[in-house]
């Protein structure tokens, strides 16, 4: 299903993250010498029929559900569904704009946890974009040089501040999904 332009086939956004992630001299530098906002910080709800389109399908077009009675069927997608729900609580993309490119690095070190640990929450499917906030075609790992970003973070805790390469950041009251993001950020299967 899409809400607000995004698509949600399936997943949680987490991923493993080095122990003793600290900055580098360089990084460090960079600190001091700039600085970053967060522009928005935009909540990404969901509805059932978000959970049937872009969820259940997915598992009936792998063929996850076909040796099945009806029964185990039902009990299985409802027990889907709750995973689901687990895994798209407090899903929010935030944007950032820098005084200088973000690069991969600095996408790398944002978290809400003030020691980045193996289980911290960390941006998913990064967007860079243009002065204007508009997404521009680049490459994931190779982003053109730009001082904007939009990303999805998977349990955002808005009482908590974002940390990364230019130290702690307070996050913004939460608003609506821009409609210059709408259609060309998907979420997808991590």
């Amino acid at each position: 299903m899409i809400i607000g332009g995004f698509a949600l086939v399936s997943g949680c956004a987490s991923q493993k993250a080095s122990e003793n992630q600290t900055p580098t001299p360089a990084q460090k530098q960079s600190e001091s010498d700039s600085s970053a906002k967060i522009v928005g910080v935009y909540p990404i709800e969901f509805s059932d029929e978000w959970l049937q389109k872009y969820w259940i399908s997915i598992y009936e077009e792998d063929g996850y559900y076909d040796d099945m009675s009806d029964e185990e069927r039902a009990e299985d997608i409802a027990y889907d569904a709750e995973i689901f729900r687990d895994n798209m609580e407090a899903l929010h993309v935030i944007e950032i704009e820098a005084d200088r490119p973000i690069t991969r690095s600095d996408i790398d070190l944002f978290t809400q946890d003030a020691e980045k640990g193996m289980m911290s929450q960390v941006p998913y499917m990064e967007v860079w974009l243009d002065d204007a906030g508009q997404p521009i075609e680049s490459d994931r790992l190779r982003p053109k040089e730009t001082n904007r970003v939009a990303f999805y973070l998977h349990f955002v805790e808005l009482d908590k501040p974002l940390y990364g390469a230019w130290g702690r950041m307070a996050l913004p009251a939460p608003s609506d999904l821009p409609e210059r993001l709408q259609q060309f950020i998907e979420y997808d299967r991590p």
